[in-house]
């Protein structure tokens, strides 16, 4: 079963990418703090088009369920607001 280091290991070593898009890991960084709770996103990535470059908060799911897709988007929402 796919974990997400894994993932996080596919991002490091350049792996992923939707051609033209090239992804790579940015990094983890700090927690966020937001009132009554810290948060910390899985990985920052960025994505690289046509000399430009796009950074990304990346909330990392080894399951593929509806239920698990709007826990993530909701968590990246969160950041947001925070940020």
């Amino acid at each position: 079963m796919l974990r997400e280091s894994d993932i996080l290991g596919a991002l490091r070593a350049g792996e992923v990418g939707l051609p033209p898009l090239r992804i790579q890991l940015a990094g983890v960084e700090p927690a966020l703090d937001a009132p009554g709770r810290s948060m910390r996103p899985d990985a920052y990535v960025d994505v690289l088009w046509d000399g430009r470059i796009a950074r990304f908060v990346a909330e990392l799911e080894v399951r593929t369920t509806p239920k698990t897709f709007r826990g993530a988007v909701e968590q990246v929402r969160a950041y947001a607001e925070a940020s």
